[in-house]
């Protein structure tokens, strides 16, 4: 709930920074890694698949920035920071931004993105990370075999205390 908005500062500036992002075609804002989950020609739940080559690039982040005439927020470092820890340093394949829009939740769309993301893998040894408080998220990865590996605190948002996240 605030990485994105700390790294873009608003969603104004994430509409107009992503689309030079993608266009790339590299780092983690590969197209090839992000997978709709859509009803009824609307897209309903979003997920992300990260292998080894979809690193952090943060010049090429602040580049698209630059392109887009959007000024860097005052967050925008510590959240670069938090995306370097969670992408380059991972030799595992990992899972990430499963998201349902508020009101499909509880339809089955979670699950489906989940089970599309283990199959896309190839392999059910998939890496996920959660904040230990989105119960609704523990739920759904615990039906699907995921288990919890160890618990540490990382980036909370920008001026914010760490949180509780689970591996």
């Amino acid at each position: 709930p605030y990485l994105y908005r700390d790294l873009f500062g608003s969603r104004e500036n994430a509409l107009k920074v992503l689309p030079r992002l993608f266009a790339r075609g590299n780092s983690v804002f590969n197209r090839s890694v992000y997978f709709v989950a859509v009803l009824e020609k609307e897209i309903v739940g979003i997920t992300a698949l990260y292998k080894m080559g979809n690193e952090w690039n943060e010049a090429d982040v602040r580049a698209a920035f630059v392109e887009a005439g959007v000024p860097l927020p005052e967050s925008f470092s510590a959240a670069s920071a938090c995306f370097l820890r969670m992408h380059n340093y991972n030799p595992d394949i990992s899972a990430c931004n499963i998201c349902v829009r508020a009101d499909m939740r509880g339809k089955g769309i979670g699950g489906a993105l989940v089970d599309f993301a283990v199959k896309a893998a190839g392999r059910s040894d998939i890496r996920l990370e959660v904040l230990a408080d989105n119960e609704a998220a523990l739920r759904l990865y615990y039906s699907r075999g995921f288990v919890k590996l160890y618990e540490f605190f990382d980036y909370g948002g920008y001026g914010m205390p760490d949180v509780k996240v689970l591996q």
